[in-house]
């Protein structure tokens, strides 16, 4: 199914463009620290904000005096639930004395939590995106080296399961499932076909072929190239 095959570049594309905006907002997050104001600030409030999911955080809310003699009070925009903060204790402020509105608490959360979220979001998402191509790519790497040193055989097509376990929107996918005794061992060996997104009932025979790898009869690729070609 084609949007199997693009769901893992977009999850690592997504990573790839998360990764390009974790590094503007650190720049700004940098530039901000390095050209900011100190000041010592007092909590005066602690303003309990609810989630959407039924939680919430406790916010501190922080006056300090600039430089140029204003008062400037403002909520930090990290709150935790126990509060981490009381009121009336001392915090270091950094701010623009350009916008002292925006000030923020010193602490790596406080000063960084952008870059690191979205840095998260990128470790995530590109993460999940690579080892999937990487398996993808794994996995047609063994059925190609299969079909081009195994043996072929022809097995008894035993079953064309639906596997209700897996679903892309509304749809399940089909294998077909197939079996071959070893006229050397006498052991039954079942095989088992990549997914089918449709029903391969009435292009199925008796037999289907199989490429065995000699060594480890586990690797095996079941033959679907007499199957139409699927759309979508």
């Amino acid at each position: 199914m084609r949007a199997l095959r693009i769901i893992p570049s977009v999850f690592a594309a997504v990573g790839v463009l998360m990764l390009f905006i974790m590094s503007w907002v650190n720049t700004r997050e940098r530039r901000f620290v390095a050209g900011a104001a100190r000041a010592s600030g007092t909590v005066v409030d602690l303003e309990y904000s609810r989630s959407s999911d039924g939680g919430g955080a406790y916010y501190p809310v922080i006056r300090f005096g600039t430089a140029a003699g204003e008062s400037v009070t403002f909520r930090s925009h990290v709150g935790s639930s126990p509060p981490s903060h009381h009121v009336g204790e001392t915090l270091e402020v950094l701010y623009d004395p350009a916008a002292p509105q925006g000030a923020r608490t010193a602490g790596f959360f406080a000063l960084y939590l952008g870059s690191f979220i979205t840095g998260l979001f990128a470790l995530i998402f590109g993460g999940v995106g690579g080892v999937w191509i990487a398996i993808q790519r794994r996995a047609a790497a063994i059925a190609e080296a299969v079909r081009r040193t195994g043996r072929r055989i022809e097995a008894k097509v035993v079953e064309i399961e639906r596997r209700t376990n897996i679903r892309v929107g509304s749809r399940h996918p089909y294998r077909i499932v197939a079996q071959w005794q070893d006229p050397a061992t006498q052991a039954v060996q079942v095989f088992r076909s990549a997914n089918i997104w449709f029903d391969p009932t009435e292009y199925v025979g008796e037999t289907v072929g199989v490429f065995v790898d000699p060594y480890e009869p586990r690797r095996h690729v079941v033959d679907l190239d007499f199957l139409p070609k699927a759309g979508g």
